[in-house]
């Protein structure tokens, strides 16, 4: 995917529908941490990197290391993080009227991620000509022609980037510019 962040509205329209379900860090996270991860893996674990990708772009990686990745990056980086933002300029923690550094509660915050993480491997299907959803399986090759995956590419990029752009204005930007006026 060109750009990991519009991988975030799918979970985002989840979270505005159902607020009290769900929650939106462990969602967004879960969306996210699969590319998120990829640089460490490159970087890290040269030799290795594309046996790892794979995994982390699987489903069986979206039920374990993307799982744990996007709960830790969740507690250990992201809520903390909106926790000082929270102390700084309290309209920065609200998304769609929710408070994002209330706890719901750890099996909220787990389904949420799991939520995320399958959801990217999902939407993953449409970018990559092969694609390893099924690991240790062969790889899934839902478009054996560049010419149709390209379109459906560029169909989905254009409706992701104009949720994201929507959602993020609607439901987080106009949020923040009434807590500050």
């Amino acid at each position: 995917m060109p750009f990991t962040a519009i991988h975030a509205p799918v979970v985002w329209a989840l979270f505005i529908f159902r607020p009290k379900k769900l929650d939106f860090i462990a969602l967004t996270m879960g969306a996210i941490i699969p590319d998120l991860f990829e640089p460490f893996a490159m970087t890290i674990f040269r030799e290795h990197y594309w046996p790892i990708r794979e995994i982390t772009h699987s489903l069986i990686g979206a039920v374990t290391v993307d799982l744990a990745l996007a709960l830790a990056g969740t507690l250990f980086v992201v809520l903390p993080l909106f926790r000082w933002l929270k102390k700084k300029n309290e309209g920065l923690a609200f998304f769609a009227g929710m408070d994002m550094t209330e706890r719901k509660g750890g099996k909220v915050m787990v389904l949420s991620a799991l939520i995320g993480t399958v959801s990217h491997v999902t939407l993953d299907i449409f970018y990559h000509a092969r694609n390893p959803l099924l690991y240790p399986m062969q790889p899934i090759r839902l478009f054996p022609d560049l010419e149709t995956l390209n379109i459906a590419r560029l169909i989905i990029d254009v409706t992701l980037i104009l949720a994201f752009l929507y959602i993020f204005y609607k439901y987080y930007l106009i949020d923040v510019f009434k807590q500050n006026v």
